[in-house]
């Protein structure tokens, strides 16, 4: 089902004004209806009914995961300073995880060893060397090969690998050097692939010792020298930005899954090289990625992909000031929730270039090996770790990014780098740990430099796998990203003591992705902006995170896109127990999703009389962790649940209804 097809609609049912949204549970995007989730097992205990129309839908559990056992774990929210405790006049405290959710979360993603690429053999074909005054020279094995070797540079004209036969490794060699010692006005994007087939003795079962070779197909991903433009424009003296962009990543999950990265954090600040902030109450806005991206960029808060992340006014304002943007993606260009969702653009090379240049982007280097090194898939379809000769795929992205700004350091041009990472984009919730001791090595190769601000910064939580169909806590996870800074020693000196003892002091109060957006806005060349009129109801400040945030801020003071779920305990809300008006709401919510896949295969097929084509009529199960929140300063309340359906699809519907008659 497409994103315009459902899940926005105005109803008017007799006196009452009803706004549904749904989410299907357990898919990141508006996918067409599949059954993705399993049902909980031993959470919900009920027969399912065979036709929603009988009311047979029933409340089984007022929240998943409870348990009157009073022996059940007792679960905290981590943090990342444990010598420092909530300060109690902070009016918003997070809710509290529910008792047993610690242990779910540990016997899902723990349970195995990570995924690793030790299934894969690392083939160094051909090496790039430092020697003297940093010049640099190629090296290639003349024995490896044992066929044509075929050499992949990219073609910007096209956005694809253009492939050349070579017959020998100096030519290799050759081809190369003269890549590395290209001018910067001529971009080598900073890799280069190169293929070939190798012969190696193995142990093959019924064949004599001498007989014992085989042959394979290996290809290796050679990282280059960065090329640096230098510039005689006059850049802003302040700092450099480098945002890492976690896709899919809560803050419970990356405090329990990064114990390298949380290590190199704390030795930074036990040694004093740089200072740490972790941000314990950060809200998200949306649980898919393009709605958090936009607000970030643009600061309009709007759902839906059309129109990318709308980052033309905030990067123009840096590259006013000389500095670097770089865009980075994991994902193939070509994909759509990629570079591609991002711009706005419709997935055609020109019109990417033509957005690209739009923004302000100077360089996507590493974004251009991501359909090579994916093999032209999507992470959600692949296995939990990522790996191209024998290495993780971010581990090449976070190497060229390191080796990057240590070259516009050196060269005093200042940067904005957004890298963004899918390690958290797949069902089973464990890939990100495959990032952990690379992003450790990327963050402590950061810890003596100056001018920079490093944020570690998470969309979402993971919403779709066996967590957030088990247990409760994981729909505020959801809603509860991780946001973390890393900034160098002598931040103070460049943006002011008072910016920096709001980084400080905010790490305990509700922030937002609107903070963010002002922050950036504040550290860019010009300085601040005033809020915009659509943004005074949420009390943000035009310095944003640099400036302190109110201890009473709630969530009536953060923008929200249903559904949602405020990360503060007792926030107007209350869970509900069994009653008829929450069955006429969940009867009424599923009519209507049923009534947008009618709608839509009528539309794409008009001339069909009847029916729903390849998809079905869905059929309720059950229904439960029912909540109500009443709306601050309106008569209205609404109504959030989830819906069960026969074959074991789920929703998470959101019902505002003005007039709470039924």
């Amino acid at each position: 089902m497409t994103t315009k097809s459902v899940y926005t609609m105005l109803v008017v049912l007799g006196v009452i004004g009803v706004i549904l949204y749904v989410k299907l549970i357990g898919s990141y995007h508006d996918y067409t209806l599949r059954s993705i989730v399993p049902a909980p097992i031993g959470i919900y205990q009920s027969g399912r009914s065979n036709n929603s129309r009988d009311l047979g839908l029933k409340l089984i559990s007022r929240y998943s995961g409870v348990s009157t056992n009073r022996h059940n774990q007792e679960c905290n929210l981590a943090r990342f300073d444990l010598s420092t405790k909530p300060d109690l006049q902070v009016k918003c405290k997070r809710i509290k995880p529910l008792n047993n959710s610690c242990k779910i979360a540990n016997d899902l993603f723990f349970s195995e060893p990570k995924e690793s690429c030790s299934h894969q053999k690392t083939y160094n074909i051909c090496e790039v060397k430092k020697v003297k005054k940093g010049a640099s020279v190629v090296k290639c094995s003349p024995s490896m090969c044992k066929s044509t070797i075929v050499f992949g540079i990219s073609d910007w004209n096209q956005g694809i690998l253009k492939w050349i036969q070579i017959h020998n490794t100096t030519d290799l060699e050759d081809r190369i050097q003269s890549l590395v010692e290209q001018p910067p006005e001529k971009p080598n994007f900073g890799f280069c692939f190169i293929k070939c087939i190798v012969e190696e003795k193995e142990k093959v079962v019924g064949k004599r010792e001498e007989e014992n070779y085989v042959q394979k197909n290996v290809s290796q991903l050679l990282l280059l020298p960065p090329q640096i433009v230098t510039s005689s424009t006059k850049t802003h003296n302040g700092v450099n930005i480098n945002l890492i962009w976690l896709d899919t990543t809560s803050h419970s999950h990356f405090m329990r899954s990064m114990p390298a990265t949380i290590k190199s954090l704390k030795n930074i600040r036990r040694q004093e090289t740089g200072y740490v902030f972790s941000y314990n109450l950060y809200q998200a806005v949306y649980s898919h990625t393009i709605e958090t991206a936009r607000a970030l960029f643009s600061g309009v808060v709007s759902k839906g992909g059309e129109g990318g992340s709308q980052s033309k006014k905030l990067m123009r304002r840096y590259k006013s000031g000389g500095y670097e943007i770089y865009w980075s993606f994991d994902t193939c260009w070509k994909h759509k929730w990629g570079l591609d969702m991002h711009l706005g653009t419709n997935r055609r090379w020109k019109n990417i270039q033509k957005a690209l240049a739009e923004v302000g982007i100077d360089r996507i280097d590493m974004t251009l090996s991501s359909c090579e090194a994916l093999n032209h898939q999507f992470y959600y379809d692949l296995r939990a770790a990522i790996c191209y000769n024998g290495k993780y795929q971010h581990s090449y992205t976070l190497s060229h990014l390191a080796e990057l700004q240590t070259h516009l350091q050196k060269a005093g041009k200042p940067f904005f780098h957004f890298t963004d990472t899918n390690v958290g984009h797949e069902g089973s919730g464990r890939r990100i740990q495959t990032l952990d001791e690379d992003l450790a090595h990327y963050i402590n190769s950061l810890s003596t430099r100056d001018n920079i601000l490093t944020i570690l910064l998470g969309d979402h939580g993971n919403n779709f796998g066996k967590y957030i169909s088990t247990t409760g806590e994981a729909r505020v996870e959801l809603h509860h990203p991780i946001l973390m800074i890393h900034a160098s020693k002598n931040l103070p000196q460049v943006i002011g003591e008072d910016k920096m003892n709001a980084l400080l002091l905010n790490q305990d109060r509700l922030v937002s992705i609107l903070d963010l957006h002002y922050a950036f806005h504040t550290l860019a060349p010009g300085g601040s902006i005033e809020v915009t009129t659509n943004h005074a109801r949420y009390n943000v400040e035009p310095m944003g995170l640099l400036a302190p945030i109110e201890v009473n801020r709630t969530c009536d003071s953060i923008p929200l896109i249903q559904p949602n779920i405020c990360i503060c305990e007792n926030y107007n809300t209350k869970y509900v127990v069994n009653g008829t008006r929450q069955a006429m709401v969940a009867e009424f919510a599923l009519g209507e999703i049923n009534n947008a896949i009618l709608n839509q295969f009528r539309t794409a097929h008009p001339a069909a009389a009847t029916g729903f084509g390849s998809c079905q009529r869905l059929v309720a199960s059950w229904f439960g962790n029912v909540r109500e929140t009443s709306e601050k300063g309106a008569a209205a309340v609404t109504t959030q649940l989830d819906i069960h359906v026969l074959d074991d699809d789920a929703f998470f519907v959101t019902v505002l209804i003005s007039k709470p008659t039924i």
